[in-house]
């Protein structure tokens, strides 16, 4: 019973000390994602003096399994003695000397924010745990080559004589016809000038055009044929 109510002095201070902590500040730059993160000291930084303050300190032993593998043990100790469960994280076997201190670093702060509740992004210690370096970095994926473009059918085109050429909204829509009553509508002076100079005459007029959406036939182009005038 004793036990269990020093276990909930030291949970009742472990909330008190959350609510103090101070925001974890990223100001770490890993050069695989072009993220940044927070580092051990960073972590510290933003919670030692609250958990000191509420009576709290955390310690990070290396200890062994009875394998013989290496484990860090986080454990969190109130004044009172009692210690809030601790967290394990296995040490790789194997690594050198510079990737263990990297391990340790990575782990231990891995360790720290989880037990914490502390978030933080994707970081650099767990990257070089990996044993890559910044220039063995994954290769961005090229994007696939751009399919060539289908090419685009020609626009419609007329031939023929131009009766008659109506002003429809003054200065801004004009409607050619031709001369079996085919009508073409558009908005470009150049082209009511050459339908204009064609009226009444035998020369040909060229006229590419597109549907609206409304059915009407509007022009692109009018040009004289390349063979003036009706055989």
């Amino acid at each position: 019973m004793a036990e269990a109510k020093q276990e909930r002095l030291a949970i009742k201070a472990m909330v008190a000390a959350k609510k103090k902590f101070k925001p974890l500040i990223k100001d770490k730059v890993n050069p695989f994602f072009k993220s940044r993160y927070a580092d051990l000291a960073d972590v510290f930084a933003a919670v030692d003096e609250a958990l000191l303050e509420e009576g709290l300190i955390v310690t990070q032993p290396v200890k062994k399994w009875p394998d013989g593998g290496q484990y860090i043990s986080t454990e969190i100790i109130h004044v009172s003695g009692d210690a809030l469960p601790a967290s394990t994280l296995d040490i790789p076997a194997g690594l050198d000397p510079q990737k263990t201190v990297a391990a340790l670093t990575y782990l231990k702060r891995a360790a720290l924010q989880a037990v914490l509740g502390i978030a933080s992004e994707d970081d650099d210690d767990g990257e070089a745990l990996m044993g890559r370096t910044q220039d063995e970095r994954p290769a961005t994926p090229k994007p696939p080559p751009a399919q060539p473009k289908a090419p685009q059918p020609a626009p419609p085109a007329w031939r023929g004589k131009i009766a008659k050429v109506d002003e429809i909204v003054p200065g801004k829509v004009w409607k050619i016809v031709g001369e079996k009553g085919d009508e073409f509508f558009t908005q470009k002076p150049e082209h009511v000038a050459v339908a204009s100079s064609a009226v009444g005459k035998d020369t040909l007029i060229v006229i590419l055009f597109h549907k609206t959406a409304k059915k009407n036939n509007e022009c692109d182009s009018v040009d004289p044929s390349v063979k003036e005038s009706a055989a």
